[in-house]
């Protein structure tokens, strides 16, 4: 993709600012398309004849002293940090030779200290000296779910950067990133249908989107391509026991009553501030009250693909337990929840009464599914229901 999709006007007032001696992070997640908006900006800097200097950030050279810096340090001179800092400074001021420069950083969550600080005496010296010559500018994104370390925030706020929140595109913009994907890899055309379901699936992630489209032309069975795959199991590596538990859970379950047993309230915010999970209140559907989904679509459907099938027995399993257990409280019985209750124990291999199967097709005609209903109707009259 030569231009992100629906992002024109942005790339416009991010260049003007740049351009004009202003700083700016660019915050998304995963995805979202914040390196390609960058590259966008980048080439029309340097088009309008600005000296843009790109640095790239990664898990790997977080710990590393000049990690991304690599080539305005000299690795094999052991002398001062604070030399070291002062070199790389220059080094980076002389690339503009006099006139406008950008810094362009990637992933700026995995700076490194020493990075950050030569970051840092750009802009005190460009504060102290206001010539053009010695004008500078950078522009950085970062991971929203990925926490920002604090001398990271305070290079912003001494750069007196402006912060800009990516978010998701609309259908439009998706469907137009779709169909073009197709154009460029499919032999033959695609169905409609095809295309809207992988833009409901993508939710306005254009690298999701991409991905899908080339799971689609693959033939992947699961429909999930192998990049995409590594992507967001890459994004959930790092959680513990107790967050994969949940996360588990709910991409089984959602939408989950944040109340249910198998969830810790502590567990649960901690996804959420990770990006992993939101929570709302649901007024219409099968639960009701605060309830638990998973931040992106996709991010549940990498998740229920990688469970075995005896991990994904055990979930079901607990999700009908704690249910069950939950709507023997006539206080607590809802609509939906023979549904719900159903669904996990045949999941989980078990066998629903007969009583509760039918209250389940009940309720699945309800929702308009006739053929879940048939199938809970069938169950229930050959376990000997007459209904």
């Amino acid at each position: 993709m030569t231009e992100p999709r629906g992002r024109h006007a942005l790339i416009d007032r991010v260049t003007r600012c740049l351009a004009g001696g202003r700083s700016i992070v660019i915050s998304g997640e995963l995805g979202i398309g914040k390196t390609e908006l960058v590259r966008q900006v980048v080439a029309e800097l340097r088009v309008d004849g600005a000296v843009v200097t790109t640095l790239r950030a990664t898990a790997g050279t977080r710990n590393i002293a000049f990690g991304a810096l690599s080539g305005f340090i000299d690795p094999a001179a052991r002398v001062d940090p604070a030399v070291q800092i002062a070199a790389a400074t220059a080094r980076l001021r002389s690339n503009a030779a006099g006139r406008p420069h950008v810094v362009a950083v990637d992933d700026a969550q995995f700076l490194d200290d020493a990075s950050v600080a030569v970051l840092g005496a750009l802009v005190a010296e460009a504060t102290e000296d206001t010539s053009e010559h010695a004008r500078v500018s950078q522009v950085a994104t970062v991971r929203s779910s990925d926490p920002t370390p604090a001398v990271l925030d305070d290079l912003w706020r001494q750069a007196d950067a402006d912060r800009i929140a990516l978010g998701p595109l609309d259908d439009a913009e998706v469907t137009a990133l779709v169909e073009e994907c197709f154009r460029h890899q499919a032999e033959h055309p695609v169905d409609r249908s095809v295309v809207s379901g992988i833009v409901d699936r993508a939710s306005g992630n254009p690298l999701f989107a991409r991905e899908l489209v080339t799971a689609q032309v693959r033939g992947d069975p699961a429909g999930l391509s192998m990049q995409l795959l590594e992507v967001v199991e890459r994004r959930l590596r790092s959680l513990g026991d107790a967050e994969q538990r949940h996360l588990a859970m709910i991409a089984v379950g959602q939408p989950l009553d944040v109340s249910s047993p198998v969830l810790d309230a502590g567990v649960l915010a901690d996804l959420e501030a990770a990006g992993l999970v939101v929570t709302r209140r649901a007024e219409h559907g099968p639960a009701r009250g605060v309830v638990a989904h998973l931040a992106h679509p996709l991010y549940g459907e990498v998740i229920v693909h990688r469970l075995t099938p005896l991990r994904r027995q055990e979930v079901a399993r607990s999700l009908a337990a704690a249910l069950g257990q939950a709507s023997g409280e006539p206080s607590r019985q809802r609509r939906g929840d023979a549904l719900r209750l159903v669904t996990w124990m045949l999941d989980a291999g078990d066998t629903p009464p007969p009583d509760l199967a039918e209250a389940a097709a009940f309720e699945a005609i309800g929702w308009l599914d006739t053929d879940l209903a048939e199938s809970l109707a069938r169950r229930s009259v050959e376990a000997g229901r007459t209904a």
